[in-house]
């Protein structure tokens, strides 16, 4: 009788505990459900700008190497209003 009280309690304690990390684990996650919001968010910025970043990586490769740091921020700025 008495070793099955101590099992019950035993079994009791263990449940207790995973409760007790199961809710802390909810907690530490739903604090990070706002950076995943702002990931996903920043991902599908990045996702409909991607053909443009290209086409101005393609141009500032092409067109932009040789010219000093002046005209590379002129000839970005016209890129980037074209597109």
């Amino acid at each position: 009788m008495i070793s099955s009280k101590t099992v019950i309690q035993n079994e009791m304690n263990s449940v207790k505990d995973k409760v007790d990390r199961s809710k802390k684990l909810i907690q530490d996650l739903s604090s990070e459900r706002f950076r995943w919001d702002n990931s996903s968010q920043n991902f599908k910025h990045q996702m409909s700008t991607l053909v443009g970043d290209s086409l101005i990586a393609g141009a500032f490769i092409s067109y932009i190497g040789f010219f000093d740091h002046y005209y590379r921020k002129v000839l970005l700025n016209s890129f980037q209003e074209y597109l």
